[in-house]
């Protein structure tokens, strides 16, 4: 089986909610292509300021002297 057509199949399975609406609604407009599926979803559910957000707080990751890794992370987790 095709990777694509794997994720394909799988996708709707790991979709709740809002989610789960969107794909049932719009499965049809993406003409049975997953890239197109993909990006349109990316598009609707991950938005580009919020990406660049949580991509500046990786970045910015900080453990302090004397921190531990598990300490540092429930801070950043926060």
């Amino acid at each position: 089986m095709a990777d694509k057509t794997l994720r394909w199949k799988l996708f709707p399975f790991s979709l709740t909610g809002r989610a789960k609406k969107w794909y049932n609604h719009h499965v049809g407009n993406s003409q049975g292509d997953w890239d197109i599926l993909r990006k349109d979803f990316y598009l609707i559910f991950f938005l580009v300021e919020k990406v660049a957000k949580l991509r500046f707080e990786i970045i910015g990751f900080k453990q302090l002297d004397n921190q531990s890794l598990g300490k540092a992370w429930h801070h950043f987790d926060l």
